[in-house]
């Protein structure tokens, strides 16, 4: 009886897993759109540049303590 129990909670708890895993993939894929569009809005060369600016001003300000 107790392995019965054992077995079957098994199987729940890999079903309420697997269940799991999928919807972070569909959450994942969502997520990945979105942000591939709003990527794809925005020029790679403007994007280094917003970075390079970002960096040096974190840079200023680190130097400046």
């Amino acid at each position: 009886m107790a392995e019965k129990v054992s077995r079957n909670l098994t199987r729940l708890l890999l079903v309420d897993l697997w269940e799991r895993k999928k919807q972070r993939m569909r959450n994942s894929e969502i997520f990945d759109r979105k942000s591939k569009s709003k990527f794809d809005e925005t020029s790679p060369c403007r994007f280094l540049e917003k970075k390079k600016a970002e960096d040096e001003k974190v840079g200023k300000d680190w130097q400046k303590k």
